[in-house]
């Protein structure tokens, strides 16, 4: 039989914790929100904001549903393994501590069924490091648990880039941390490597892999239209070619200034991605949210849950777009936006 649930005399409470009281007839769920603990030492105090108290064969049909859709909320939007987003918390403990000047950027991936919104991108100039610049971005690495091999890669590389990049991403696999060496470029006619990423996943060191950014400088509209038609060629599913080309008329005709367009591959992945950034167009997330809606129905996402995030966002710089083959082999896009200076 098909209940109809009647909310109109429910109470909607937020909660941040969950203690369990358990006895032979009931289980009493007591949910609650944390506060100052005050000068008690060492004491953690909070307030009940709803009791639930049920019998053990409802308690067994909940942690049932529950898990359910906890999986189902993993496979949209990626792990919530605690493990694996410390490592994000971790991150942004360690490049606080720097205490150096950085700029912090956003972004969000979409392919079929799935949005990666965890994510972001930490950007600092190699100088502000100080003339020991080499062993400080190896040991935040190192701390991060960056493979050997990665680190030795870098410190022989680091001395050649004059931007320093590092990052994380929830994926439905866990989390990985992201480390970029940016070379400057000397007004070059010919594509040439501007970026050498280093991706790892720290709690599965299988997962690994490194990464060239190619930029193709002095490109018309034309040419970047053909050289992106050529590389969605791939995708799986039709019309990824007409989305990515609406983005860059929109965005062209307002660029101040030449804009970046680069070929990116990763070893021993089926990955290869187009990335053009866009920044100088002044566009909001807000004014791309028709064509970010037509992505999200594209790849079967709930438009509703959807609009609400870009409703948070939405006057966010939109910077860079994303799109081609990950490294799982899927049709993709990632939004990047918000880059926001900070002084530590």
């Amino acid at each position: 039989m098909k209940t109809v649930w009647n909310t109109s005399g429910g109470r909607t409470s937020r909660s941040d914790g969950v203690n369990v009281l358990v006895t032979r007839p009931e289980v009493t769920l007591d949910f609650c929100l944390s506060e100052e603990a005050g000068d008690a030492p060492g004491a953690d105090s909070a307030s009940v904001v709803a009791r639930i108290v049920m019998n053990p064969h409802m308690a067994k049909r909940l942690a049932g549903t529950l898990a359910e859709v906890v999986g189902k909320h993993e496979s949209i939007y990626g792990s919530i393994d605690e493990e694996a987003l410390a490592g994000g918390k971790l991150l942004l403990s360690l490049v606080r501590d720097l205490g150096v000047p950085h700029a912090f950027e956003y972004s969000f991936k979409m392919c079929e069924g799935l949005l990666l919104a965890n994510r972001f991108l930490i950007t600092m100039g190699k100088e502000s490091l100080g003339k020991d610049y080499q062993r400080r971005f190896i040991e935040l690495c190192t701390k991060l648990r960056a493979p050997a091999s990665f680190l030795e890669a870098i410190d022989r590389s680091i001395s050649e880039a004059h931007m320093l990049h590092i990052g994380f991403e929830a994926s439905k696999k866990g989390g990985m941390h992201k480390a970029y060496l940016e070379f400057p470029l000397p007004a070059p006619t010919e594509p040439t490597l501007v970026h050498t990423s280093y991706k790892w996943d720290p709690l599965r060191p299988e997962r690994r892999t490194i990464g060239r950014y190619v930029r193709y400088p002095l490109l018309s509209y034309q040419e970047t239209a053909e050289r992106v038609r050529d590389l969605l060629a791939g995708c799986r599913k039709p019309g990824a070619f007409e989305i990515a080309d609406e983005f860059l008329r929109l965005a062209m005709p307002r660029l101040k200034k030449s804009f970046h367009y680069l070929e990116v591959t990763e070893e021993g992945t089926p990955r290869i991605s187009f990335d053009v950034n866009l920044y100088s167009g002044s566009l909001t997330i807000g004014d791309i949210r028709p064509l970010l809606l037509r992505l999200a129905a594209r790849y079967f996402l709930s438009i509703e849950d959807f609009s609400a995030r870009l409703e948070s966002v939405h006057k966010s710089k939109f910077g860079h777009l994303t799109g081609g083959i990950d490294r799982e082999g899927r049709d993709f896009f990632t939004i990047h936006f918000g880059v926001n200076p900070r002084r530590r």
